[in-house]
């Protein structure tokens, strides 16, 4: 049985229920006034340090469906999410997505740290995810808490789309992944179909004008 600490819907005020009946919970945003810390999160619970939500338009398709309703909020600029944890290690999967259409978004990259310990390599959300308005997921695995919690901190420019914390025993490692499936061989076979019925479209316009001269 899958031991899952945290299922959070980032940026939401709202829980989000998918398809397999999980509730991802509405997130707790937690302002930074005068630059102080924010105090850690409860026994039990967690806080959002710093960071802003926007709501996408509702008419805005993502991918794959059964997650838009989690794709269609995002937290953004955030300092950090803190996590009351017992000791333990755990698997954090962060579901990431670029649902602002810009150049500059798709190139958006930011790291992050694990109690003060940094990844080696950036987060491209775009990248992963293979383009915009789709889900991807980076899994972090192995992740060792030894009693003070989890604090998961974030690069400026950073976004997320939502969090979900199992405890479970497993070897340090990073998977980033696309959720929704590629569809660069649906658009090839498309396109090869399209230049043949243009063709054909033309030969029937030449013979139809053959016939009338």
């Amino acid at each position: 049985m899958t031991n899952v600490a945290y299922r959070i819907n980032c940026g939401s005020t709202e829980p989000f229920l998918d398809a397999d009946g999980n509730i991802w919970q509405a997130d707790m945003l937690l302002p930074l006034p005068d630059g102080d810390v924010a105090p850690p999160a409860d026994k039990g619970g967690f806080c959002c340090v710093g960071g802003k939500s926007v709501t996408r338009e509702a008419d805005l398709p993502l991918f794959p469906s059964g997650l838009a309703g989690l794709l269609r909020t995002e937290c953004y600029d955030m300092t950090a999410y803190r996590l009351a944890l017992p000791a333990g290690t755990y698997t954090v999967r962060l579901i990431l997505a670029e649902t602002f259409e810009t150049l500059a978004s798709l190139d958006r990259r930011f790291t992050l740290t694990l109690n003060g310990k940094p990844l080696a390599d950036a987060i491209q959300p775009g990248a992963i995810a293979q383009g915009f308005c789709r889900a991807g997921e980076c899994c972090l695995r192995g992740v060792i808490v030894a009693g003070e919690g989890l604090e998961i901190g974030f690069s400026p420019g950073a976004n997320l789309y939502g969090m979900e914390v199992i405890a479970e025993p497993s070897a340090p490692s990073v998977k980033c992944i696309a959720l929704a499936p590629s569809r660069k061989s649906d658009l090839a076979r498309l396109g090869v179909k399209a230049m043949a019925t243009g063709t054909m479209a033309n030969f029937m316009s030449a013979c139809i004008a053959g016939m009338l001269l």
